[in-house]
Protein backbone atom coordinates (compact mmCIF):
# COMPACT_ATOMS: atom_id res chain seq x y z
CA UNK A 1 0.00 0.00 0.00
CA UNK A 2 1.67 3.33 -1.21
CA UNK A 3 1.32 6.32 0.80
CA UNK A 4 -1.20 7.82 -1.44
CA UNK A 5 -4.18 5.39 -0.54
CA UNK A 6 -3.63 5.95 3.00
CA UNK A 7 -5.44 9.46 2.95
CA UNK A 8 -8.44 9.38 4.15
CA UNK A 9 -11.50 11.20 1.78
CA UNK A 10 -12.15 14.53 4.40
CA UNK A 11 -16.00 15.10 3.06
CA UNK A 12 -17.01 12.09 5.25
CA UNK A 13 -18.97 13.30 8.20
CA UNK A 14 -16.97 13.15 10.94
CA UNK A 15 -14.41 15.59 9.19
CA UNK A 16 -17.66 18.29 8.71
CA UNK A 17 -18.24 17.85 12.22
CA UNK A 18 -14.89 18.32 13.76
CA UNK A 19 -14.59 21.28 11.48
CA UNK A 20 -17.39 22.97 12.80
CA UNK A 21 -16.69 22.25 16.27
CA UNK A 22 -13.29 23.75 15.53
CA UNK A 23 -15.05 27.05 13.76
CA UNK A 24 -17.40 26.77 17.31
CA UNK A 25 -14.56 26.75 19.71
CA UNK A 26 -12.54 29.72 18.07
CA UNK A 27 -15.58 31.90 17.80
CA UNK A 28 -16.29 31.40 21.67
CA UNK A 29 -12.56 31.80 22.17
CA UNK A 30 -12.46 35.13 20.26
CA UNK A 31 -15.09 36.53 21.82
CA UNK A 32 -14.99 35.37 25.50
CA UNK A 33 -10.91 36.54 25.74
CA UNK A 34 -11.58 39.78 23.73
CA UNK A 35 -14.01 40.50 26.62
CA UNK A 36 -12.17 39.28 29.05
CA UNK A 37 -9.42 41.96 27.90
CA UNK A 38 -11.64 44.49 27.23
CA UNK A 39 -12.98 44.36 31.20
CA UNK A 40 -9.84 44.39 32.38
CA UNK A 41 -8.69 47.77 30.52
CA UNK A 42 -12.21 49.38 30.78
CA UNK A 43 -12.59 48.03 34.50
CA UNK A 44 -10.13 50.35 37.41
CA UNK A 45 -10.85 47.29 39.86
CA UNK A 46 -9.81 44.18 37.49
CA UNK A 47 -6.21 46.51 36.92
CA UNK A 48 -4.21 44.16 39.36
CA UNK A 49 -0.98 42.06 38.65
CA UNK A 50 -2.78 39.28 39.07
CA UNK A 51 -5.01 40.33 36.27
CA UNK A 52 -1.94 40.90 34.46
CA UNK A 53 -1.05 37.60 33.77
CA UNK A 54 -4.49 36.40 33.11
CA UNK A 55 -4.65 39.36 30.47
CA UNK A 56 -1.69 37.43 29.04
CA UNK A 57 -3.04 34.63 29.40
CA UNK A 58 -6.33 36.03 27.52
CA UNK A 59 -4.12 37.08 24.66
CA UNK A 60 -2.25 33.79 24.42
CA UNK A 61 -5.99 31.91 24.23
CA UNK A 62 -7.25 34.54 21.53
CA UNK A 63 -4.31 33.48 19.36
CA UNK A 64 -5.22 30.24 19.27
CA UNK A 65 -8.77 30.96 18.46
CA UNK A 66 -8.50 33.39 16.21
CA UNK A 67 -5.57 31.45 14.37
CA UNK A 68 -5.20 28.11 15.29
CA UNK A 69 -8.87 26.81 15.67
CA UNK A 70 -9.78 27.96 12.07
CA UNK A 71 -6.21 26.86 10.73
CA UNK A 72 -7.21 23.29 12.18
CA UNK A 73 -10.62 23.70 11.01
CA UNK A 74 -9.31 24.44 7.16
CA UNK A 75 -6.86 21.00 7.80
CA UNK A 76 -9.97 19.01 8.38
CA UNK A 77 -11.51 19.36 4.90
CA UNK A 78 -8.48 19.88 2.50
CA UNK A 79 -5.75 16.95 3.35
CA UNK A 80 -6.62 15.80 0.22
CA UNK A 81 -6.42 18.94 -1.70
CA UNK A 82 -2.94 19.71 0.27
CA UNK A 83 -1.69 16.46 0.10
CA UNK A 84 -0.03 14.04 1.98
CA UNK A 85 3.20 16.29 2.29
CA UNK A 86 1.30 18.93 4.32
CA UNK A 87 0.86 16.03 6.98
CA UNK A 88 4.08 13.98 7.03
CA UNK A 89 6.62 16.00 5.40
CA UNK A 90 8.66 18.09 8.00
CA UNK A 91 9.95 20.67 5.23
CA UNK A 92 6.61 21.48 4.18
CA UNK A 93 5.94 25.24 4.72
CA UNK A 94 2.89 24.72 6.40
CA UNK A 95 3.75 21.83 8.59
CA UNK A 96 6.53 23.76 9.95
CA UNK A 97 3.98 27.23 10.70
CA UNK A 98 1.57 24.71 12.29
CA UNK A 99 4.65 23.35 14.95
CA UNK A 100 5.85 27.11 15.26
CA UNK A 101 2.33 28.19 16.12
CA UNK A 102 2.11 24.68 18.55
CA UNK A 103 4.93 25.47 20.44
CA UNK A 104 4.86 29.42 20.94
CA UNK A 105 0.92 28.60 22.02
CA UNK A 106 1.95 25.98 24.15
CA UNK A 107 5.17 27.65 25.72
CA UNK A 108 3.23 31.36 26.30
CA UNK A 109 0.38 29.29 28.35
CA UNK A 110 2.76 27.35 30.38
CA UNK A 111 4.99 29.69 31.38
CA UNK A 112 1.82 32.53 31.97
CA UNK A 113 0.66 29.98 34.34
CA UNK A 114 3.37 28.94 35.97
CA UNK A 115 4.15 33.20 36.38
CA UNK A 116 0.51 33.65 37.53
CA UNK A 117 0.99 30.59 40.47
CA UNK A 118 4.20 32.21 41.53
CA UNK A 119 1.94 35.71 41.97
CA UNK A 120 -0.75 33.71 44.02
CA UNK A 121 2.27 31.62 46.06
CA UNK A 122 4.02 35.13 47.09
CA UNK A 123 0.94 37.15 47.40
CA UNK A 124 -0.46 34.92 50.35
CA UNK A 125 3.04 33.63 51.90
CA UNK A 126 5.51 36.59 51.49
CA UNK A 127 3.42 39.68 51.60
CA UNK A 128 6.11 42.21 52.08
CA UNK A 129 8.13 41.08 49.35
CA UNK A 130 5.05 40.80 46.71
CA UNK A 131 4.30 44.33 47.64
CA UNK A 132 7.98 45.60 46.95
CA UNK A 133 8.39 42.81 43.65
CA UNK A 134 5.42 42.34 41.78
CA UNK A 135 4.49 46.05 41.17
CA UNK A 136 2.89 46.61 37.65
CA UNK A 137 5.98 47.89 35.97
CA UNK A 138 7.76 44.22 36.92
CA UNK A 139 5.08 42.20 36.24
CA UNK A 140 5.24 43.90 32.52
CA UNK A 141 8.36 42.79 32.36
CA UNK A 142 8.33 39.11 32.86
CA UNK A 143 4.94 39.03 30.87
CA UNK A 144 7.16 39.94 28.21
CA UNK A 145 10.18 38.00 28.77
CA UNK A 146 7.25 34.93 28.82
CA UNK A 147 6.50 35.99 25.47
CA UNK A 148 9.87 36.87 23.93
CA UNK A 149 10.68 33.27 25.35
CA UNK A 150 8.00 31.68 23.79
CA UNK A 151 8.59 32.97 20.20
CA UNK A 152 12.48 31.92 20.74
CA UNK A 153 11.90 28.71 21.61
CA UNK A 154 9.36 27.92 18.65
CA UNK A 155 12.03 28.92 16.46
CA UNK A 156 14.06 26.45 16.81
CA UNK A 157 11.63 24.45 15.10
CA UNK A 158 12.53 26.45 11.88
CA UNK A 159 16.62 25.94 12.14
CA UNK A 160 16.62 22.07 14.22
CA UNK A 161 17.52 19.43 10.93
CA UNK A 162 15.14 16.41 10.20
CA UNK A 163 16.94 14.24 11.69
CA UNK A 164 16.88 15.86 14.86
CA UNK A 165 12.72 16.24 15.59
CA UNK A 166 12.27 13.68 17.63
CA UNK A 167 14.89 15.37 19.97
CA UNK A 168 13.19 18.96 19.76
CA UNK A 169 9.94 17.73 20.88
CA UNK A 170 11.33 16.04 23.74
CA UNK A 171 12.84 18.81 24.70
CA UNK A 172 9.96 20.74 24.24
CA UNK A 173 7.62 18.78 25.89
CA UNK A 174 10.53 18.41 29.02
CA UNK A 175 10.57 22.92 28.69
CA UNK A 176 7.19 24.06 28.59
CA UNK A 177 5.37 21.62 30.00
CA UNK A 178 8.20 19.53 32.83
CA UNK A 179 9.48 22.48 34.07
CA UNK A 180 6.43 24.93 34.75
CA UNK A 181 3.88 22.23 35.85
CA UNK A 182 6.80 21.78 38.89
CA UNK A 183 7.00 25.01 39.63
CA UNK A 184 3.39 25.71 39.60
CA UNK A 185 2.74 22.16 41.85
CA UNK A 186 5.06 23.86 44.57
CA UNK A 187 3.84 26.71 44.21
CA UNK A 188 0.22 25.45 45.00
CA UNK A 189 1.15 23.34 47.99
CA UNK A 190 2.56 25.99 49.51
CA UNK A 191 -0.65 28.30 49.12
CA UNK A 192 -2.87 26.08 50.46
CA UNK A 193 -0.29 24.82 53.68
CA UNK A 194 0.21 28.60 54.05
CA UNK A 195 -3.51 29.06 53.71
CA UNK A 196 -4.62 27.33 56.26
CA UNK A 197 -1.74 28.62 58.87
CA UNK A 198 -2.65 31.83 58.17
CA UNK A 199 -6.84 31.15 59.08
CA UNK A 200 -5.86 29.59 61.90
CA UNK A 201 -3.53 32.50 63.10
CA UNK A 202 -6.56 35.12 62.07
CA UNK A 203 -8.77 33.03 64.45
CA UNK A 204 -6.44 32.62 67.82
CA UNK A 205 -5.11 36.46 67.39
CA UNK A 206 -6.77 38.62 70.03
CA UNK A 207 -7.52 42.07 67.37
CA UNK A 208 -10.71 43.78 66.91
CA UNK A 209 -13.45 42.06 65.11
CA UNK A 210 -13.46 44.73 62.23
CA UNK A 211 -10.01 43.79 61.81
CA UNK A 212 -10.14 39.91 62.52
CA UNK A 213 -12.70 40.57 59.56
CA UNK A 214 -11.05 42.70 57.26
CA UNK A 215 -8.02 40.33 57.33
CA UNK A 216 -10.03 37.12 56.93
CA UNK A 217 -11.58 38.77 53.81
CA UNK A 218 -8.83 39.61 52.44
CA UNK A 219 -7.18 36.26 52.91
CA UNK A 220 -10.38 34.63 51.43
CA UNK A 221 -9.81 36.89 48.30
CA UNK A 222 -6.36 35.75 47.61
CA UNK A 223 -7.11 31.96 47.80
CA UNK A 224 -10.39 32.68 45.63
CA UNK A 225 -7.88 34.41 43.14
CA UNK A 226 -5.43 30.91 43.72
CA UNK A 227 -8.73 28.62 42.82
CA UNK A 228 -9.36 30.34 40.24
CA UNK A 229 -5.84 30.02 38.43
CA UNK A 230 -5.97 26.10 39.70
CA UNK A 231 -9.10 25.33 38.05
CA UNK A 232 -7.73 26.58 35.03
CA UNK A 233 -4.20 25.00 35.44
CA UNK A 234 -5.64 21.37 36.15
CA UNK A 235 -8.61 22.32 32.75
CA UNK A 236 -5.23 22.94 30.56
CA UNK A 237 -3.99 19.88 31.91
CA UNK A 238 -6.27 17.52 31.15
CA UNK A 239 -7.09 19.10 27.88
CA UNK A 240 -3.33 19.16 26.62
CA UNK A 241 -1.93 16.51 28.26
CA UNK A 242 -3.30 13.84 25.86
CA UNK A 243 -1.83 16.07 22.97
CA UNK A 244 1.85 15.27 24.57
CA UNK A 245 1.14 11.32 24.87
CA UNK A 246 0.05 11.65 21.04
CA UNK A 247 2.80 13.11 20.25
CA UNK A 248 5.28 10.75 22.02
CA UNK A 249 3.47 8.11 20.30
CA UNK A 250 3.61 9.09 16.98
CA UNK A 251 7.32 9.63 17.47
CA UNK A 252 7.73 5.91 17.53
CA UNK A 253 5.69 5.46 14.31
CA UNK A 254 7.62 4.99 10.69
CA UNK A 255 7.31 7.21 8.35
CA UNK A 256 4.58 6.28 5.65
CA UNK A 257 1.17 5.01 5.69
CA UNK A 258 0.43 4.59 9.46
CA UNK A 259 2.18 8.06 10.10
CA UNK A 260 -0.61 9.96 7.85
CA UNK A 261 -3.19 7.75 9.16
CA UNK A 262 -2.36 8.56 12.37
CA UNK A 263 -2.07 11.85 12.01
CA UNK A 264 -5.63 12.10 10.04
CA UNK A 265 -7.23 10.18 12.35
CA UNK A 266 -6.13 10.34 15.50
CA UNK A 267 -4.02 13.82 16.14
CA UNK A 268 -6.43 16.43 14.46
CA UNK A 269 -8.97 15.08 17.09
CA UNK A 270 -6.61 15.32 20.16
CA UNK A 271 -5.80 18.99 18.93
CA UNK A 272 -9.37 20.33 18.60
CA UNK A 273 -9.27 19.01 22.68
CA UNK A 274 -6.05 20.76 23.34
CA UNK A 275 -7.19 24.23 22.08
CA UNK A 276 -10.64 23.98 23.93
CA UNK A 277 -9.20 24.98 26.60
CA UNK A 278 -8.85 28.24 24.98
CA UNK A 279 -12.85 28.61 24.70
CA UNK A 280 -13.37 27.32 28.28
CA UNK A 281 -10.92 29.58 29.82
CA UNK A 282 -12.67 32.85 29.88
CA UNK A 283 -16.09 31.61 31.01
CA UNK A 284 -13.90 30.02 34.18
CA UNK A 285 -13.07 33.72 35.06
CA UNK A 286 -16.50 34.99 35.31
CA UNK A 287 -17.93 31.99 36.62
CA UNK A 288 -15.45 32.12 39.70
CA UNK A 289 -15.39 36.09 40.34
CA UNK A 290 -18.26 39.09 40.11
CA UNK A 291 -15.96 41.34 39.09
CA UNK A 292 -15.26 39.82 35.82
CA UNK A 293 -19.13 39.15 35.49
CA UNK A 294 -20.28 42.91 36.34
CA UNK A 295 -17.07 44.09 33.74
CA UNK A 296 -18.37 42.32 31.47
CA UNK A 297 -21.76 42.65 31.68
CA UNK A 298 -20.86 46.83 31.54
CA UNK A 299 -18.28 46.38 28.62
CA UNK A 300 -21.30 44.99 26.65
CA UNK A 301 -23.62 47.29 27.48
CA UNK A 302 -25.95 45.11 29.32
CA UNK A 303 -25.14 46.62 32.72
CA UNK A 304 -25.48 50.48 33.98
CA UNK A 305 -22.63 51.45 36.45
CA UNK A 306 -24.19 52.72 39.63
CA UNK A 307 -23.89 56.07 40.79
CA UNK A 308 -23.10 57.37 44.92
CA UNK A 309 -24.20 61.05 44.64
CA UNK A 310 -22.15 63.79 46.14
CA UNK A 311 -24.55 64.21 48.22
CA UNK A 312 -24.30 61.04 50.07
CA UNK A 313 -20.81 60.89 50.14
CA UNK A 314 -21.16 64.89 52.00
CA UNK A 315 -23.63 63.67 54.84
CA UNK A 316 -21.09 60.39 55.23
CA UNK A 317 -17.79 62.15 55.98
CA UNK A 318 -19.33 63.10 59.42
CA UNK A 319 -20.04 59.14 60.30
CA UNK A 320 -17.10 57.00 60.78
CA UNK A 321 -14.64 56.32 57.68
CA UNK A 322 -16.46 53.23 56.56
CA UNK A 323 -20.16 53.32 55.45
CA UNK A 324 -21.45 49.64 55.52
CA UNK A 325 -23.46 48.65 52.38
CA UNK A 326 -23.70 52.43 51.61
CA UNK A 327 -27.70 52.33 51.48
CA UNK A 328 -27.12 50.19 47.81
CA UNK A 329 -27.84 46.96 47.17
CA UNK A 330 -25.03 44.70 46.79
CA UNK A 331 -22.33 46.88 47.62
CA UNK A 332 -20.58 45.96 50.53
CA UNK A 333 -17.91 49.21 52.29
CA UNK A 334 -16.95 52.09 51.10
CA UNK A 335 -13.52 54.18 52.31
CA UNK A 336 -14.17 57.31 52.02
CA UNK A 337 -10.95 58.18 53.12
CA UNK A 338 -9.55 56.80 50.57
CA UNK A 339 -12.30 56.47 48.03
CA UNK A 340 -12.37 52.76 48.07
CA UNK A 341 -14.96 49.99 47.74
CA UNK A 342 -14.16 46.60 49.22
CA UNK A 343 -10.53 47.20 49.03
CA UNK A 344 -11.41 48.52 45.17
CA UNK A 345 -10.65 52.32 44.21
CA UNK A 346 -14.14 54.05 43.20
CA UNK A 347 -13.86 56.37 39.78
CA UNK A 348 -15.27 60.11 39.33
CA UNK A 349 -17.25 60.46 35.86
CA UNK A 350 -14.71 62.96 34.30
CA UNK A 351 -17.78 64.62 32.09
CA UNK A 352 -20.26 64.48 35.93
CA UNK A 353 -19.89 68.31 37.09
CA UNK A 354 -21.18 67.14 40.39
CA UNK A 355 -18.53 64.31 41.06
CA UNK A 356 -20.93 61.54 41.19
CA UNK A 357 -18.79 58.09 42.41
CA UNK A 358 -18.95 54.94 39.95
CA UNK A 359 -19.29 52.19 41.66
CA UNK A 360 -16.65 49.33 40.37
CA UNK A 361 -17.84 45.87 40.16
CA UNK A 362 -18.95 44.46 43.79
CA UNK A 363 -17.48 40.70 44.31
Amino acid sequence: MNDTECLIKEKSFPFIILAVLCSLSGLVAVFGNVLVLLAIYTTRSLRTTSNLFIASLAASDLLVGSIMDPILAVRTIRYSYLGKQALTDPHHPFKVAIDFLWIQAVVVTTFGLMAVSVDRYVAITKVFVYEAFFTTKHCIYLISIVWLFSFLLASLRLYVPVSNIGALWVAIAVISCGIPFSVTLYCYFGIFRAARKQLKRIVNETTTKTSKETRRLEEARHRKTAWTIGIVIALFFFLWFPSLVVAAVNLTLPDGCKKTYFAQTVWIWIEWIAYLSSAVNPWVYSMRSAEFRTACKLSLGLQRARVIPEEMISRSKARPSVIDNAGIPGVASINLSTNTLNGYPTSKRSDDKNSNYLLPPVS
